[in-house]
């Protein structure tokens, strides 16, 4: 997928010199310095303002400036990026802003000047200005005196109108563009403020641009009015490439297939064009944010922002920026104008002139600034009327006008009011910090929160998380409040469900939360496995049944919030991932109505026990007369519980949940059974506001100057037309490089690796296998586990002895073809013993490593080793990596160690065979990401590690060094998706699963990714869970899929694939209950020339040769 922008004139009149200014993130990796513009592939002088960078230097987001030559009359322009110096020199100075080719001042009048004048053009002379642009493309100078408040203007003494001004300089075309922000935010002097405003813009002959008597300026509000000096420019479209921006998930993994249709583009301009727009006028927004209802402008962003995202259109542009900057009427806006706080935890960070933080003023409620439980210290100073007419404000209901804009132009004015919408998100009414629900229980004033309705809970973490991540890292101290706030919010909820996430619960907000549950619900009192949010509410109803409801589509809202913060790279990752069942069993668990997830009130506590309920069929139940998918919208007649409406449908919002729980055990298999085919049936072109893919699914349609990528190891071809796949992304923080399409025939082009086979000596094989012809299936001879010694000579630890095997696997040293087991973990089993079985020998006999450590009863949360320094037990899955250099089995991970709550770690750990003992704890490094469940891991021919975590980042562990690198974001993977490695051409194959695309991942270039496009009769069967080993014999990968006894034949240079016809006793591989999950138990054997397969204990190893 290309980094690439389309741009063509909106009139069909061709244009020249065109100034140009857009907001751009980067995949991690992609651009090291700065990015540099390309028009048509060609160099053109440019300017990149960097505003933040990836973890590894390389940048995340950018404002890029340029001037275009020229854009034709029709068709249009492709904008691309190179990687170069960046090119910051040259910025003007004050002398130069007003000097005499720009003839530049803006003055703002109140009153006819009898409440005050501010001129922009003192304010630059008097240094009262920073600078947001700086090179000589454009210099965008910030004016203003938020800390002196020298330009301050009003009505009375207190002066409480603040004037700024941000202003574009652009050289080359002697052109200025003004933003004028006039506002009420001084929390020293608050106060409604009733004048009458002019604007002039032009020094030796001022000239007058905007006036309006009679303006209600309502306190804590804003507004702006934007004009240019010199000559408007002409307007262009911009296609800003959908698929990209979801690729570096600074937006959701919105589905770019989707062509918006031209009705709803028109009816969306044609209801702008007919609003009252002037400040303080409402444009299409309904002021009263509580209103009930669907709206155009709730859900992850309002209906005309993912209209303009899609469109591109001038047109959706004037709507949506106009909406944004009429949205500064709500008064959710405060500044800090007291000299004496921080806006830092640890008070190092001065606040004055900054918007207010929650740090500085932790129990002020903005929507009652006299709130009796408000601390003297915190509230703001009121100094007349607080009127808010119209425009009442609340999180439960609030829109999110501000991060696209920014992420599209780049502009100061909506990354600050995402900094002053992130504050009012925390102190909204104090009651999810510390007031009225919380002052009893002694919550610390130190640590911030977010209360209210779940809604609220969701809508205001989303503000606080894009806020996060928008904010420069220039404003170091901003930035890193706004991230530990976040954390604080996430950590007060983990504590009370017990979430367990790195160090989290040394934290005294998590410990106190644990205790006293978060000041919205408190603790859960009940056993919750359907993992209800909270216990419901009574508001919505009980009968002799049920003894409390609550709204399932609150909780799609949440998980929307949570995995949108876990894509930005936030610490929502282990709170989603707990809250996830909520969606997934719903669909999966025996009983289940699926539906039911778009209703808009569902059971949650049963009146016969007064507990929550236990079993989703239990809460089906509750429906007897409930007749399911002939109700679920988008039907004819929906249920009369749910709603079928696009703006904000019950069932489109929890599509977007269920898609949020990507990377969770069963997601996949959720969205393949239940989501796919209902995203599938509606008419998102109407309106694709909720139109958002599970990560790892992406849906790219061909644009008007698109091209698609093939790659390969090695190189590059372009070719015009479709791409599709899967689109690739971070959810650590750091975004990097798509998946692309990748030809078979074009994929061996490039590095590849030498691999020698060397044909077997005359009688090296055991006789148990030198008889048997090629694919015949056979089982080995007294191979059977739970029948051998090593298994009956011993005491086991706690749990069935069989739990070993429990989504657990197994790896094989090369020499002595010897395959290893370990696992056990979660519930199933406490031991951490080691066994092997050497095949190469003529009978081979299963040998016990180690005896077991003692382990602790069942605990609630597993910790990563036993009290004697040896490893916890834990599902293993695929993290079993024999590494034949060092002669040791490693485990990369530790997911779902011995516990109640299946809690996995990153540590990596090693057992060493010779000394039949585990390794001391930190001999190998530890890797944050790495001990997700069931996450795909392959070694190389140099015993290097890759591992694709549930985030979706790829980290690789180098033999060599012993050091891991993160090599950046490479698609969600999906729970049990098997991976594995074509040692000749260096490279690492993904097969898809459900609707998760296979993909290629390039090990000679950091594991670049591509999509595997499987050809052959048996394409479309080989998908799905399973395993998946590399034969270097035969050049073909085979792939044993679950519930399908199937031996699969991928040629590794083609991918053409084929059904191996074999013969003899064909293995089961059905799975049941935990058990009968391969993963490394079905491997390729070298030295034997075959494939070993190990279903259970009770069972001989089966065996197949595939080579002689």
């Amino acid at each position: 997928m290309s980094n690439k922008l389309y741009v063509s004139s909106a009139s069909g009149v061709a244009l020249s010199a065109q100034p140009l200014q857009f907001g751009r993130p980067f995949r991690v990796g992609e651009i090291g310095q700065c990015p540099q513009l390309l028009v048509d592939g060609q160099s053109v002088a440019s300017q990149s303002d960097v505003k933040t960078r990836h973890a590894d230097g390389s940048v995340r987001f950018a404002v890029v400036s340029a001037v275009l030559p020229a854009v034709p009359a029709s068709g249009g322009v492709t904008l691309s990026f190179a990687d170069g110096p960046c090119n910051n020199d040259g910025a003007l100075s004050a002398q130069q802003m007003l000097g005499a080719e720009y003839d530049f001042d803006a003055v703002v009048s109140l009153n006819d000047g009898a409440a005050g004048t501010a001129s922009a053009r003192a304010l630059i002379a008097a240094g009262k200005y920073r600078l947001w642009t700086s090179g000589p493309v454009v210099t965008t100078a910030i004016v203003a005196d938020h800390e002196g408040k020298s330009a301050d203007i009003g009505v009375d003494g207190y002066k409480s109108v603040r004037p700024s001004f941000e202003v574009q300089f652009w050289p080359a075309l002697k052109l200025t563009r003004t933003r004028v922000v006039m506002e009420t935010t001084d929390t020293e002097k608050v106060q409604n403020q009733r004048y009458g405003v002019t604007i002039t813009a032009g020094a030796s002959s001022p000239q007058p641009v905007y006036s309006r008597a009679d303006v209600e300026h309502l306190y804590m509000s804003r507004w702006t009015r934007t004009f240019w000096r010199g000559g408007e420019p002409a307007a262009l479209n911009i296609d800003y490439n959908v698929a990209y921006l979801a690729a570096t998930q600074a937006i959701p993994n919105y589905d770019a297939s989707i062509r918006l249709s031209s009705t709803s583009k028109s009816s969306i301009v044609s209801a702008w064009q007919a609003a009252p727009k002037d400040i303080f006028e409402q444009g299409m927004w309904n002021p009263s944010m509580p209103t009930t209802g669907g709206r155009p402008d709730l859900g992850p962003y309002p209906k005309w922002m993912v209209a303009w995202l899609y469109d591109g259109s001038a047109e959706l542009k004037e709507v949506a920026l106009g909406q944004a900057d009429l949205a500064g009427a709500w008064p959710m806006h405060l500044r800090e104008g007291s000299a004496g706080k921080y806006v830092d935890r640890d008070k190092t960070e001065p606040a004055l002139g900054q918007p207010v933080s929650g740090y500085a003023r932790p129990t002020l409620a903005m929507l009652d600034l006299g709130y009796a439980y408000s601390d003297a210290a915190d509230k703001v100073k009121v100094v007349g009327t607080t009127n808010r007419g119209a425009w009442v404000p609340d999180n439960a209901h609030q829109p999110q006008p501000f991060f696209i804009p920014y992420l599209l132009t780049g502009e100061h004015f909506y990354k600050e009011q995402l900094q002053f919408w992130s504050g009012f998100s925390l102190l909204d009414d104090s009651r999810g910090l510390y007031g009225l629900y919380c002052y009893s229980k002694n919550a610390s004033k130190s640590h911030l929160g977010i209360g209210g309705q779940i809604r609220g809970i969701a809508w205001g973490m989303r503000m606080l998380g894009e806020a996060a991540w928008a904010v420069p890292q220039q404003e170091a101290g901003y930035r890193n409040y706004l991230h530990a706030a976040y954390e604080d919010v996430i950590t007060r909820f983990e504590g009370t469900r017990g979430v367990v996430r790195g160090g989290n619960t040394s934290r005294a907000d998590w410990q106190w939360a644990n205790t006293a549950g978060d000041c919205h619900g408190g603790r859960l009192r009940d056993a919750n496995p359907l993992r209800y949010w909270w216990e419901g509410l009574d508001g919505y109803g009980s009968n002799e049944s049920v003894k409390r409801y609550d709204a399932p589509w609150q909780h799609s809202f949440l998980m929307y919030a949570l995995s949108r913060g876990a894509e930005l790279g936030l610490p929502a990752g282990a709170l989603k991932d707990w809250f996830a069942p909520f969606f997934v069993r719903q669909v999966l668990d025996a009983g289940a109505v699926p539906y039911h997830l778009g209703d808009y009130t569902l059971p949650f506590v049963d009146a016969q026990t007064g507990a929550l309920y236990q079993r989703w069929s239990d809460v089906a139940a509750e429906y007897a007369d409930y007749t399911g998918a002939s109700k679920w919208p988008p039907a004819a007649s929906p249920n009369s519980n749910s709603t079928s409406s696009l703006d904000q449908g019950y069932g489109t919002a929890a599509l977007v949940a269920l898609a949020g729980t990507a990377g969770a055990p069963g997601s996949a298999e959720a969205w393949s059974r239940f989501g796919a085919g209902h995203y599938a049936a509606w008419g998102w072109e109407r309106d694709p506001k909720w139109a958002i893919l599970p990560r790892g699914i992406a849906n790219v349609a061909t644009k008007q100057g698109e091209t698609t990528i093939s790659t390969s190891s090695g190189s590059t071809t372009a070719s015009a037309g479709t791409s599709t796949g899967t689109s690739s992304s971070s959810g650590t923080g750091t975004s990097t490089s798509s998946t692309t399409s990748t030809s078979p025939s074009a994929s061996t082009e490039g590095t590849t690796s030498t691999v020698t086979v060397t044909p077997l000596p005359a009688g090296s094989l055991p006789s148990w296998v030198a008889a048997k012809p090629l694919f015949q299936w056979f089982q080995i001879p007294g191979t059977k586990l739970s029948a051998s010694t090593a298994w009956q000579g011993y005491t086991p630890s706690r749990g069935g002895q069989k739990g070993i095997l429990a989504y657990s696997g197994g790896t094989l040293k090369a020499s002595g073809s010897e395959l290893f087991i370990a696992g056990g973990g979660h519930a199933d089993y406490a031991g951490n013993e080691v066994f092997s079985i050497a095949l190469r020998s003529e009978t081979p006999i299963w040998v016990r490593r180690n005896n077991p450590s003692a382990a602790p009863v069942l605990p609630e949360t597993g910790t990563s080793h036993y009290p004697d320094g040896r490893p916890s037990s834990r599902h293993t899955y695929w993290t079993l990596q024999f590494n034949d250099s060092r002669n040791l089995l490693m485990f990369v991970g530790a997911p779902a160690l011995w516990s109640k709550v299946a809690n996995g770690t990153s540590e990596f750990d090693a057992f060493d065979p010779a000394k039949n003992d585990y390794l001391p704890a930190g001999t190998f490094p530890s890797q944050g990401g790495i001990g997700g469940v069931a996450q795909g891991i392959a070694k190389d021919a140099a015993d290097n590690i890759y591992v694709h975590s549930t985030g979706g980042t790829m980290y690789r562990w180098d033999n060599a060094t012993n050091t891991w690198t993160t090599l950046g974001n490479r698609g969600t993977y999906y729970y049990e998706t098997p991976y594995a490695i074509d040692t000749r051409r260096n490279r690492m194959i993904r097969m898809p699963n459900g609707t998760l695309a296979g993909a290629v991942f390039d090990l000679n270039n950091n594991a670049a990714a591509s999509t595997l496009t499987l050809t052959g009769s048996a394409a479309a069967a080989a998908n799905g869970r399973g395993s998946l080993v590399y034969d270097p014999v035969s050049d073909a990968f085979w792939y044993w899929k679950r519930g399908d006894s199937t031996l699969y034949r991928i040629d590794a240079a083609t991918f053409n694939t084929t059904a191996q016809s074999v013969t003899g006793t064909v293995p089961p591989n059905t799975v049941l209950n935990g058990f009968y999950y391969t993963y490394g138990r079905f491997a390729y054997v070298p030295e034997l020339r075959g494939i070993l397969y190990m279903r259970d204990a009770d069972s001989d190893i089966f065996f197949v040769r595939t080579g002689a």
